[in-house]
């Protein structure tokens, strides 16, 4: 084995060891950077912090298994770990001088900087904004720092321009919520959050006063951070949890929900984990109506209302009444709606106090308020009355006794009275003329008047309250019937042809000579249809009305509007096409009016129309059911846009674009309130004045620029964004003062079509690049290895360079296509210096090729563009750990492989063969190995100087064999 398979072989082995050391372990907290190594691996002694003239020296520590290297600057100190270059220094165990410090201008990757430390008082607000964070290790180089929308651009202080790691200053914070982990660039995780939401005020008010059993309220809160960017944020009340909210502005939200019990309850707000302070809402019981009783009797009252109980029961509601309150309700019963309770007989000093008396009632520790409800004794009400020849009896109850005054027709009649024991009935004979009126009583005892009655002598019907749409059973009170009719089945008849079911039996007779009949009311609608009514050989007419609808709750999906409510009716109705168009159902909405032909659903408690209006905008609506017309429903519109993921990230051609925003339900309105505000990147807006144009539909606050978006219609928003390139943007979206959007702009790279080219010789000449997205700034062209000099931007469009070659044929080859790279540059002017250089876009296409020189020749080429990709610096950091985990591995097996058995063959095969004796008359000579430099040519390259705009140049340089 000779030395070169040696040497060889040594080189594998050090290969192979270096590729599998271990990347190293490494962590900090606020003060600290600890490293861990293998004992065997390069390990860092100094990190140069040139721009503050720093040096970070490490101290390192071993045991019997790694080294520990910890790094714990001052307070002062933290201040200074930051520069736009940091380099290093090492010591390598297994190079040459395993004990010796290396410094060879190595910089620091960003996969090793510390780990942002940031400060718990840090809590930047949801709706983002300008921010001062406090912290260790926030930045450690550059002007960007990461965030979960992407990456923020970083305040540049103006006196030393140098950023202070330890506290920074970022004007447009991203918005969000909760809690955030972000990855840094060494692939670790720091973690912040954003401010707890804060309730400032609440308030309540009933809502759908359409509904008798009326329990729904509407509870508003105002704060502030109450997170519009995420759905994941929910109320509690009380013991109520996960209660879901509708945004009403950034800093209002409200919510319905049905609240059954009184009490006092903790409102707070969790979103995505922050808890919000504690409000104090109270939920207060609410009388509606109070039954009377006798003041020499007692007896039991009703009450009725809402949130008459509380969570606790029974046990925690008290009743009293009086000018003093001393009278207590005992309580037999407790609902949330209803109360009824026990109260004794009025005293007898108390007789001169006998009406509007205070109720003072109190569940789960709350008062009832409403004033304008009193209780009175002795209130005597008309529930029924019979007639028998011209005697009259009324029941009802505390009809009082003899002395009752009898009014008829707002006049009192006088005439003998018959009065019941518990003043239940009274008794008189009518006038001989009376035929019909109005008749009511006043009590004795209070002097208070009972409620009127209309009555006739004469047989007549009425029915009891009003059908639903749907049609239901139906009572009616069949009045005056003869003995002779008494035990006989009734009948009823509807607009002159249907006649009702009736469905009761014979035993309903009330009163002695007034029966109370149930009869199948069908599906309609309206109000004042005929009835007639018979029974035996009498019969009456009067007229019946279904119920008026009522909207209780809208809502609308992607294309439609849903109500809900009662008595819609239905396009089945049989009434709806017997009556006239005014009496039929019509919806109206947006001074829109839809008719039944145009509804989309209509079944009585539910009506759906198409959404189809271009310009939507808040209003009412509501519904004309035969006549009849229910309330006006406020329906608020919420907006929805499609694919929220997509927007987020926009591509933009060199001169700008449009953003375009998909959705459902836009309101017109609201269109003022839809607009973008884009960062004025610097380094861009002093470029040529690029970011000045004639289209006014943006203007620039505080470095921002703020463009404003058109409503096309309720599905469309387009947003033009007036800004050249190729800097990419920071947006933020406000949508309809509704939601809030980071959107991210990123300009296209250079797309190159052709190439044109005049008068090309052998030492070149003028080129043309035709394509799209060229930008106005520093370019390097090159075709093939050879650089095209003196680039003039033309437009967007088209690039004009000069190709100077000593010999062009030397360097590109006739008939062969090469590619043509564009090379963008941040800086804005054509200086050479390299450090001032950062790659922002660049783009290679096949399509350039020659195949003659001949003066004043005009040729070009076509070709599809092959390759276009976008760089952001020089990525040389990022292949340090490709070479040690990915190409060092390969590298080793492929050698071992394909190597490997020769080497074998070479130096392990024993003995080695013999060369073959020697043909007679020829004399053997020693044997001389090939000599690998008796090469015809070879390659001389300059040193790259690190100027990307005069690159090397490949020369051929003639050697003798």
């Amino acid at each position: 084995m000779n030395i070169k398979s040696i040497l060889f072989l040594f080189f594998l082995f050090i290969l192979h060891i270096r590729c599998e050391l271990i990347t190293p372990n490494f962590y900090n907290n606020e003060t600290t950077i600890v490293y861990e190594y293998g004992l065997q691996s390069e390990y860092f002694t100094k990190w140069i912090y040139t721009d503050n003239n720093y040096i970070a020296t490490f101290s390192c520590l071993t045991n019997t298994t790694i080294r520990k290297c910890t790094f714990s600057p001052t307070i002062s100190d933290l201040k200074k770990l930051y520069s736009n270059k940091i380099y290093y220094c090492s010591i390598d165990p297994l190079s040459s001088t395993p004990s010796q410090e290396q410094c060879n201008n190595g910089i620091l990757s960003a996969s090793y900087y510390p780990t942002p430390v940031i400060s718990k008082d840090f809590k930047p607000s949801t709706k983002g904004g300008q921010v001062v964070i406090i912290g260790s290790f926030l930045i450690s180089n550059g002007y960007y720092f990461p965030t979960q929308s992407g990456e923020v651009k970083i305040e540049v202080p103006n006196t030393n321009g140098l950023i202070d790691p330890t506290n920074i200053t970022i004007k447009s914070f991203p918005i969000g919520c909760g809690g955030q982990i972000i990855q840094y660039y060494n692939n670790k995780y720091f973690k912040f959050q954003y401010s707890n939401p804060s309730l400032i005020s609440m308030s309540t008010k009933k809502i759908n006063e359409y509904n008798n059993n009326n329990d729904k309220i509407k509870l508003i809160i105002n704060g502030e951070n109450f997170c519009i960017s995420d759905d994941n944020v929910t109320l509690k009340i009380g013991k109520f949890n996960g209660l879901q909210l509708n945004w009403d502005n950034s800093n209002t939200v409200s919510m319905e929900f049905d609240q059954l019990y009184s009490g006092l309850y903790n409102v707070s707000m969790n979103a995505k984990g922050l808890i919000s302070n504690n409000l104090l809402v109270t939920f207060n019981p609410e009388i509606k109506s109070v039954t009377s009783i006798p003041s020499d009797l007692g007896g039991i009252i009703t009450i009725t209302g809402n949130r008459l109980l509380s969570e606790n029961g029974v046990s925690d509601t008290s009743i009293s009444i009086g000018r003093n309150l001393s009278n207590t309700c005992s309580i037999i019963s407790n609902t949330d709606s209803i109360i009824t309770c026990n109260l004794e007989k009025a005293i007898p000093d108390q007789l001169s106090e006998l009406a509007n008396l205070s109720i003072n009632l109190i569940v789960g520790g709350q008062k009832e308020l409403n004033e304008s409800i009193f209780f009175t004794y002795d209130i005597p009400h008309i529930s029924g009355l019979s007639l028998n020849g011209k005697k009259l009896t009324l029941f009802g109850e505390m009809l009082g006794n003899i002395f009752t005054e009898v009014y008829i027709n707002g006049v009192e009649y006088f005439s003998p009275k018959q009065v019941a024991k518990n003043q239940t009935q009274l008794s008189f004979t009518l006038p001989n003329d009376f035929e019909k009126g109005f008749i009511n009583v006043v009590n004795p005892s209070s002097f208070l008047k009972s409620n009127e009655i209309l009555f006739q002598t004469s047989f007549y019907i009425e029915p009891i309250g009003n059908p639903s749409t749907r049609g239901q059973l139906l009572p009616f009170n069949f009045n005056n019937i003869l003995i002779e009719n008494l035990n006989l089945k009734p009948s009823l008849t509807i607009n002159h042809s249907n006649q009702l079911i009736f469905n009761e039996s014979l035993s309903t007779i009330i009163y002695n000579t007034n029966g109370n009949f149930n009869f199948e009311i069908p599906m309609g609608c309206g109000s004042n249809h005929f009835i007639q009514g018979k029974i035996g050989n009498q019969s009456a007419n009067s007229t019946l009305s279904y119920e008026e609808p009522i909207i209780l709750n809208c809502q609308n999906d992607d294309f439609s509007i849903i109500c809900y409510g009662y008595n819609f009716g239905s396009l089945s109705s049989p009434f709806l096409n017997n009556n006239n168009n005014s009496n039929g159902i019509k919806i109206t909405f947006l001074n829109e009016i839809i008719t039944y032909k145009n509804i989309s659903k209509l079944d009585h408690e539910i009506f759906v129309i198409p959404l189809k209006s271009n310009n939507l905008y808040d209003g009412n609506i509501s519904i004309n059911v035969c006549g009849s017309i229910s309330n006006n429903y406020p329906l608020y519109f919420k907006s929805s846009i499609k694919n929220e993921g997509q927007m987020l990230n926009q591509n933009l051609n060199s001169n700008g674009g449009n953003l375009i925003i998909n959705g459902h339900n836009f309101i017109f309105n609201k269109r003022n309130y839809t607009y973008l505000i884009c960062d004025d990147i610097n380094n861009y807006k002093n470029n040529n004045n690029n970011s000045n144009n004639s289209n006014n539909n943006h203007s620039i606050i505080n470095n921002q620029i703020q463009f404003y978006c058109n409503f096309i219609n309720n599905t469309l928003y387009n947003c033009p964004i007036n800004i050249i390139g190729p800097f990419n943007r920071k947006c933020l979206l406000n949508f309809q003062n509704e939601k809030l959007f980071n959107i991210t702009i990123n300009y296209l790279p250079p797309i190159i079509s052709n190439v044109i080219f005049n008068n090309l010789t052998i030492a070149g000449g003028l080129i043309t690049i035709i394509g799209s997205e060229f930008y106005n700034l520093t370019t390097s062209i090159t075709i093939g290895e050879v650089y095209c000099k003196n680039v003039t931007f033309i437009n967007s469009n088209q690039l004009v360079c000069n190709l100077i070659t000593n010999n062009i044929s030397s360097q590109l080859t006739i008939d062969t296509l090469y590619y043509v790279n564009i090379t963008i540059f941040s800086n804005n002017n054509n200086n050479n210096n390299s450090n001032d250089l950062l790659i922002i876009k660049s783009s290679s296409s096949l399509v350039f090729k020659y195949n003659h020189l001949i003066e004043n020749s005009n040729n070009s080429n076509n070709n599809n563009n092959k390759n276009s990709s976008e760089v952001v610096g020089s990525g040389s950091n990022k292949l340090k750990w490709l070479i040690p985990t990915i190409i060092c591995p390969i590298v080793f097996v492929v050698m071992v492989i394909f190597i490997g058995p020769e080497l074998f063959r070479r130096f392990y095969t024993y003995p080695p063969p013999k060369p073959p004796p020697p043909e007679p008359g020829f004399e053997r000579r020693p044997y001389n190995p090939p000599n690998l430099n008796n090469r015809l040519y070879e390659n001389s390259i300059p040193q790259y100087d690190n100027d990307p705009l005069n690159p090397p140049q490949l020369s051929f340089v003639p050697i003798q064999p």
